[in-house]
């Protein structure tokens, strides 16, 4: 045989242990005090079930077949034979059943097996333990010097930890604050303001006198008087953007606009309209960058598209006096919808610069 054992000699080895256990025997029972190894029975029979089947026995088919029942009786029997609640090691050592037997039958494990017998949980006792109150809620807890030494603080819970964290690390409590008292420009009432804050603004509100600090403004367009905050006053002009867009519309525009690069007396010469009209056509009433068409230009922007000088008309003004045949040439025209017509006058612009 492979093992050096015949089949018979391992059943007989089987059946003797069996007999002086009383039972028959766990693969650790036949490691600790049996004649022969596991491996000689697994070698020659295939597994250990097959080898208690060949000797007469009912194996076991899986380890659900070992019963709570029979782990409680057997953890009771090892406390009695030690006269004390047994460890992990002493369950590995006398015991027919590995401890892990107790974590994968028991959902608390050992020390679940060990409360339903009335056995206190194994563990060495903690000497010079003190009664201190949790620093949140006061609850009364157990530390030993060495745990009070690692911390000022000591909590019953992690939520008490977060809890009594949050409260001192709120405000002035945190080490990176740089929170100052100021006086509110109102009331005079004393507020917490950040460095930031500080230095941005010279007036500091309270929360009651926040709604009754701004100031009053006259607009520079229409002459309304509209209510803004101190810090804004001197840079605040108008009372609406849409105030604001009405002045820059009128006071940039023409010789104050930046664009601004001269003008001529007769705008575009008496062959515009016509010049244009054939521009248009050319270009099939399309924009010729983008390719908007006249019916898409009247629906987004509600106007017509331009007809746009490739070479500026100011180029063709001599003293006051404008070529407009030269100006108005078809090859110095082009078909524009309002958006690509600012970009090429915007190009144009930068381009003189």
């Amino acid at each position: 045989m492979p093992s050096g054992y015949s089949e018979a000699e391992l059943i007989q080895g089987l059946r003797d242990l069996a007999s002086d256990l009383g039972e028959k025997p766990t693969q650790k029972q036949m490691r600790l005090e049996g004649p022969y190894s596991i491996n000689a029975y697994k070698r020659v029979f295939g597994s250990w079930n097959d080898a208690l089947a060949a000797g007469g026995y009912q194996p076991r088919t899986d380890h659900q077949k070992i019963t709570q029942s029979e782990l409680l009786n057997s953890l009771e029997q090892l406390a009695d034979e030690l006269d004390r609640s047994p460890s992990q090691t002493d369950i590995n050592e006398h015991s027919k059943h590995s401890h892990k037997t107790y974590y994968r039958e028991f959902e608390g494990g050992l020390e679940e097996a060990k409360r339903r017998v009335g056995l206190e949980h194994y563990e060495k006792p903690s000497k010079n333990r003190i009664e201190v109150p949790c620093e949140n809620c006061g609850t009364i807890i157990e530390k030993t010097p060495s745990e009070l030494s690692l911390s000022e603080f000591s909590y019953c819970s992690q939520e008490c930890h977060y809890s009594h964290k949050e409260e001192r690390y709120a405000g002035r409590g945190n080490p990176q604050s740089t929170l100052e008292m100021v006086s509110c420009d109102a009331c005079g009432t004393g507020i917490d303001r950040p460095k930031w804050k500080r230095e941005l603004n010279e007036r500091h509100y309270c929360q009651e006198c926040w709604g009754d600090a701004k100031v009053p403004l006259e607009c520079e367009r229409c002459g309304d008087l509209t209510k803004v905050w101190p810090s804004v006053v001197d840079k605040r002009r108008f009372c609406s953007t849409d105030c604001a867009s009405e002045w820059f519309g009128e006071e940039y525009s023409g010789q104050n606009s930046p664009r601004w690069r001269g003008g001529y007396e007769e705008y575009y010469g008496p062959n515009w309209r016509r010049q244009r009209r054939r521009a248009i056509i050319r270009d099939q009433a399309r924009c010729s960058d983008c390719g908007l068409t006249e019916a898409e230009s009247q629906e987004q922007f509600g106007e017509q598209l331009s007809v746009h000088h490739i070479a500026p008309v100011r180029e063709y003004i001599d003293g006051d006096k404008l070529d407009h045949e030269q100006a108005n040439r078809l090859q110095n025209l082009v078909t524009l919808c309002r958006p690509c017509h600012s970009a090429r006058e915007t190009e144009a612009a930068y381009t003189d610069y």
